[in-house]
């Protein structure tokens, strides 16, 4: 089955307050995904220690939801 990982986690980021930007067929057309994060130019500890917070976050609700 086709998941659709990337964009299943763009959701689930932006559910969690923070947009990023999914991306697939990355390897060879068809296959791979990923995620594109792109923090202001003047980022802060604070920024990035929140960024990393909601992937974990939303990565873990999104593998719960596949895992179902």
């Amino acid at each position: 089955t086709d998941v659709k990982f990337c964009y299943r986690l763009q959701d689930k980021c932006f559910e969690n307050g923070m947009t990023s930007m999914g991306f697939s067929g990355t390897v060879d057309g068809l296959n791979g995904d990923h995620i594109s994060l792109a923090p202001s130019y003047t980022v802060t500890k604070k920024d990035i220690d929140s960024i990393v917070e909601i992937m974990v976050k939303s990565i873990g609700e999104m593998v719960a939801e596949v895992s179902a």
